[in-house]
């Protein structure tokens, strides 16, 4: 049975989504954190897309080491040596804890509609942008002008809250959204069901089509089958938006 993580006692402002520890989520279950060492506790993976955050035993800067190479690195600041730890290093499947996600001992990275943002981001505070991107919702930077590549400049701690949200499951990938600038609620890949409950008057169909950019027409059928719909809630507004992917 699926629950929310709020529901599970381990609430995040921007994932409001029923889960289960499979692949819909990056929700692991109950095991040990491989940061602190708690066992039987709710953790989540750190793969691919991941890093964990260990200061610099020389300058003290904080430097993301990415946990699927599990390298030692370079101090960004001093150069100095930042070892990768020996025993995640180890571990086939390292896991960490909600409280040391919570904490920004790990940072996930998270692919928005405004370009990736991983750790790195947050130290320019600019997200890796995109192609040609346009919005009106925050300052614009071109970052390569010849490729017309374009970043959004965002608050450290909006960055931050993402970083420390576990991402969603998806087919092609995810596109965290915005609203009201700032980033929304994920609230669960919805099928035609979800959709009725949620439209005002009942006609689910036709909240699809409103709010899933782009959708291609005569597939409200394929919900649920060859076609998947991840919807996002604006808690300041009460907005639906939504992207979609096929199998």
């Amino acid at each position: 049975m699926k629950r929310t993580f709020a529901e599970i006692g381990i609430p995040f402002p921007l994932y409001e989504a029923p889960v289960t520890p499979k692949n819909d989520s990056d929700y692991a279950g109950f095991g040990t954190c491989s940061i602190c060492g708690h066992f039987n506790i709710p953790c989540f993976h750190i793969g691919i897309g991941a890093a964990l955050m260990i200061p610099c035993p020389s300058c003290g800067a904080m430097n993301g080491l990415d946990t699927y190479d599990k390298k030692d690195t370079p101090c960004r600041q001093c150069r100095a040596v930042v070892d990768f730890p020996a025993g995640i290093a180890s571990e086939q499947n390292p896991h960490v804890c909600y409280t040391c996600l919570r904490e920004g001992k790990a940072a996930l990275a998270k692919d928005t509609e405004f370009g990736m943002i991983a750790w790195e981001q947050v130290l320019t505070g600019v997200t890796h942008g995109s192609i040609g991107l346009q919005q009106d919702q925050f300052e614009s930077v071109v970052i390569d002008a010849d490729d017309d590549w374009i970043g959004v400049r965002l608050p450290e701690e909006m960055m931050l809250e993402l970083l420390r949200t576990p991402g969603y499951g998806t087919w092609q990938g995810e596109c965290w959204l915005f609203c009201c600038s700032y980033p929304m609620t994920f609230v669960g890949e919805w099928h035609q069901e979800a959709f009725n409950r949620r439209a005002p008057d009942g006609n689910g169909e036709q909240l699809y089509y409103a709010i899933a950019a782009d959708v291609p027409p005569g597939t409200w059928e394929s919900l649920g089958g060859s076609l998947a719909v991840y919807v996002f809630e604006c808690k300041k507004c009460g907005k639906l938006r939504a992207h979609w992917d096929m199998d």
